[in-house]
C-alpha cells in the first residue's frame, strides 16, 4: 500500500442481508479516513408481455423508476447502519455483471480496497468453483479485497498475518503492516505473524532437532519483521508477536484462527497470470473458504 487508503468501493445488494458488508466497508474507512463508494449491479426490469422470451428492452421510464427506488433502498440501508455524513462518496448502479461492475467501479475511484460479502448459499463443492461474485474478485481483481464476515467489528481485536517468506507473503505483510498502522495508535490490535513450518522429514531430524529448527524460523521471522519495521512499513509503536506451527499451512492457520479467535487474516496469494491467477492459491483458497472470520487476499501487485 504504497499510497494511503483513500478509497474504499463496497459491492451491496442493499437488502438487510448485506448491512454487515457495508459496516465493515465504513469501519475500515473511519479507520484509515478514506470514503466509502457502494456499488449495486442489478437486472433491468423487463416489461412483461405475455411471452416467454422478452422482445422489447425496459423503457428510459421505467429505468428511471427502477434506479430511484434501488436509491431509496441504499438510503435506507444507510440509516441502518449509521452511516454518517459525508461517509459515503457516491452511489454507483449498474447492470453490469457484480465483478465486473466493482472492479470497473475500484478503477474509476482508484480504490485501494474492495470490500464484499462471502457467497452464502450453495453446497461446499459449489462454493469451491468459480461463480460468486467474491470467487471472480479474488481470482481476477489485482487489488486487496477484504471477504467480510460476521462478526463485523467497528475495530479488529486479533488479527493475524501468515507468512512464508516468499515475496508475495512479504508483500502482504509489508501491506498488512501499513494498514495497521494507519489505524492509529490507539486502535492497534494484538497481531500475530505465524510461519507454519512442514513436518520435520527424518533426514532433518538428523541434523537438526525440531527446537533447532523452530528457533532458526524465529529468526527468519525476526529478520523480516526487522526489515520492515527499519522501512516504516509496520506501524512504529504497535508490537506484533511471533508464532511458529508445524503441519499443513492451511489446516495450521485455520487451528490458529480458532485458537485465538482471530477476527481478521491478511494474507498474501501468489498468483500472477493465466492459470496460477485463475488457481488463486491452494492456501489462500482454503482460507477463503474455510474461515470463519474477515480476511484480506492482497495480490502481489499491491504490495
Amino acid at each position: 500500500m504504497t499510497q494511503p487508503l483513500r478509497r474504499i468501493v463496497v459491492g451491496s445488494s442493499l437488502a438487510p442481508q448485506s448491512d454487515g458488508v457495508l459496516s465493515s466497508a465504513l469501519a475500515f474507512a473511519r479507520l484509515v479516513g478514506a470514503q466509502v463508494e457502494v456499488v449495486h449491479a442489478y437486472v433491468p426490469p423487463m416489461p412483461y408481455i405475455g411471452d416467454p422470451f422478452p422482445v422489447a428492452w425496459a423503457s428510459d421510464e421505467l429505468l428511471a423508476d427502477h434506479e430511484a427506488a434501488l436509491e431509496r433502498a441504499l438510503a435506507a440501508q444507510a440509516e441502518r447502519v449509521h452511516a454518517r455524513p459525508g461517509e459515503i462518496g457516491g452511489f454507483r448502479l449498474t447492470p453490469a455483471p457484480p465483478a465486473l461492475a466493482l472492479e470497473e467501479a475500484a478503477k474509476k475511484y482508484d480504490a485501494g480496497l474492495i470490500v464484499v460479502g462471502p457467497a452464502e448459499s450453495g453446497s461446499r463443492i459449489a462454493r469451491r468453483l468459480l461463480g460468486s461474485t467474491s470467487d471472480r474478485l479474488l481470482r481476477h481483481s489485482g487489488r486487496p479485497i477484504l471477504l467480510a464476515r460476521s462478526p463485523f467489528l467497528e475495530v479488529p481485536r486479533q488479527v493475524l498475518l501468515p507468512v512464508d517468506f516468499s515475496r508475495p507473503s512479504m508483500d502482504a505483510l509489508a501491506w498488512g503492516g501499513e494498514l495497521l498502522r494507519a489505524f492509529g495508535e490507539p486502535n492497534w490490535p494484538a497481531v500475530e505473524a505465524l510461519f507454519v513450518l512442514s513436518p520435520f522429514p527424518d533426514q532433518t531430524e538428523l541434523q537438526f532437532t525440531s527446537t533447532q529448527v523452530e528457533r532458526l524460523a524465529l529468526d527468519e521471522l525476526d529478520r523480516a519483521l526487522g526489515k520492515l519495521k527499519s522501512a516504516g512499513a509496520m506501524g512504529a509503536t504497535g508490537a506484533i508477536g511471533r508464532r511458529i506451527r508445524i503441519g499443513r499451512p492451511s489446516e495450521e492457520i485455520l487451528a490458529e484462527i480458532h485458537d485465538r479467535a482471530v477476527d481478521l487474516v491478511i494474507l498474501g496469494t501468489h498468483g500472477r497470470s493465466g492459470l496460477e491467477r485463475f488457481m488463486l492459491g491452494s492456501v489462500a483458497s482454503d482460507i477463503t473458504r474455510d474461515a470463519r472470520c474477515s480476511v484480506i487476499i492482497v495480490p502481489p501487485a499491491a504490495g
